[in-house]
């Protein structure tokens, strides 16, 4: 493992020079929120400038990875209530200088892409949790109490912060993510429920049935690869069982976002026709 200071520019440059990297993911940072309010000099420093470090970096070299950046969902900030769940096209407002500098970060990814023509992958992520993390993150700080109680070296109380605040998490944990969408299923026939003696209990007329469904967008990790033999043929759906029957840990993210699956005739036919009369929304810059 090599090590050095995101704000060094030799150390950096002899460093990447030295392994030339086919990918980077830019994860150096200060994280914890609260702390920017006390020291926002350092996390302008760090965040903003350790990214244009690291980028001029790249560029000088003239190599041509693929960089990560990974910024963050503080960037929206205030969010309306009328706006709930956001959308990558929601207005920034960030409310700290940690969220401002991500925002930077964001900005200079995209400034290198567009005039430099780097490779850059911008992510806007929102919580996650996993092993390894610090303790001032509310998953860790719980786990380390319930330790510490577990230990007898604190009360049997577990303090926590608001608790009323709604969020979702990813896990890092996780072999694999399916994209999810909520669909209506509408049923043409009455649908009659029976017990194990073929008596009725119940007779719904046309029910329309609310189901998540896959998007068909999967992300996966590379040990997945060791659920697939060579040349073997494995749709998706045959992969995701097989992880399953080997308790490997699968999750699903909920989109709200616009989607059709276009395999469908009626979906098909729809997209053309929203397409035509909306052709500016989903061809705006």
């Amino acid at each position: 493992m090599l090590t050095c200071d995101i704000l060094d520019k030799e150390q950096m440059k002899k460093i990447i020079k030295e392994i030339k990297p086919d990918r980077i993911f830019h994860l150096t940072g200060l994280t914890f929120d609260p702390d920017s309010r006390e020291y926002p000099e350092e996390f302008y420093i760090t965040n903003v400038l350790g990214t244009i470090s690291l980028l001029e970096t790249v560029r000088q070299l003239g190599i041509h990875p693929l960089v990560h950046i990974a910024c963050s969902s503080a960037e929206c900030g205030l969010i309306l209530e009328n706006e709930n769940p956001i959308t990558e096209t929601n207005p920034f407002r960030p409310i700290s200088p940690y969220a401002i500098s991500k925002l930077a970060q964001d900005m200079v990814g995209y400034q290198y892409f567009k005039n430099y023509g780097l490779k850059i992958i911008r992510t806007r992520a929102f919580n996650i949790t996993g092993p390894g993390e610090k303790e001032d993150f509310v998953y860790s700080n719980f786990a380390r109490q319930i330790a510490l109680i577990e230990q007898g070296k604190q009360e049997s109380t577990i303090y926590v912060g608001n608790l009323e605040t709604l969020r979702q998490w990813g896990d890092p944990q996780a072999i694999a993510t399916i994209a999810m969408h909520q669909r209506t299923v509408n049923i043409d026939f009455g649908v009659i429920e029976l017990n194990t003696d073929n008596e009725i209990i119940n007779y719904i007329e046309k029910p329309n049935l609310e189901h998540m469904v896959s998007m068909g967008i999967y992300i996966f990790e590379t040990k997945v690869l060791n659920y697939i033999k060579p040349n073997e043929k494995l749709d998706f759906p045959d992969l995701v069982k097989k992880l399953l029957e080997n308790n490997e840990r699968v999750i699903g993210y909920p989109s709200s976002d616009y989607w059709l699956d276009i395999g469908r005739r009626d979906d098909y036919e729809r997209a053309i026709d929203e397409f035509k009369e909306n052709k500016e929304k989903f061809l705006e810059e």
